[in-house]
């Protein structure tokens, strides 16, 4: 072997070699955003003791938001009871230093009481959150989704302005 050759091969080594592993942080996230899941597959609104800080906030479009962990119970309880069979699956997820990107699917049957007497009809809403973490907890969610999508879905139509 040519000197080059072992001094190219021992520079790389010694370069690659000493570099840090890179952070897992699926590894830090997924266990509290499984159980966040979970609490809304199940209804099982205690799941979120150990998921989320207790000074958790929720933006959402459509009146959903939260301004501590006791009021996102309420509003997992109040979306259940509409939609008793209500289920959400993760598509894809991408985790960042403090935060994870969720692209998710909401299906359920309007067939509960809620702010709106109940349709009986069927949802399926596409969406995307950003969750942000203070530590192994989830501190706060930006959820986004189409709520002319899921209203029409539910039957509601849309009245043009007169003039």
């Amino acid at each position: 072997m040519n000197i080059r050759y072992l001094a190219a091969l021992a520079s790389a080594l010694i370069l690659f070699g000493c570099a840090p592993a890179p952070t897992d942080y699926a590894a830090e996230m997924k266990p509290a955003l499984d159980a966040f899941v979970e609490a809304w597959n199940t209804g099982d609104v205690d799941k979120l003791d150990a998921s989320t800080t207790e000074n958790f906030m929720r933006t959402s479009p459509a009146g959903m938001e939260a301004d501590s962990r006791e009021a996102m119970k309420g509003v997992m309880t109040a979306l259940r009871a509409s939609y008793p069979d209500a289920r959400v699956v993760i598509t894809e997820t991408r985790y960042d230093a403090d935060r994870a990107f969720l692209n998710w699917t909401f299906t359920g049957t309007n067939t509960g009481p809620g702010d709106m007497p109940p349709t009986g009809k069927p949802v399926q809403l596409n969406g995307y959150t950003v969750t942000h973490f203070d530590g192994d907890r989830i501190a706060h969610e930006e959820v986004y989704f189409d709520v002319l999508s899921w209203m029409t879905q539910l039957g509601a139509t849309l009245t043009p302005p007169g003039g």
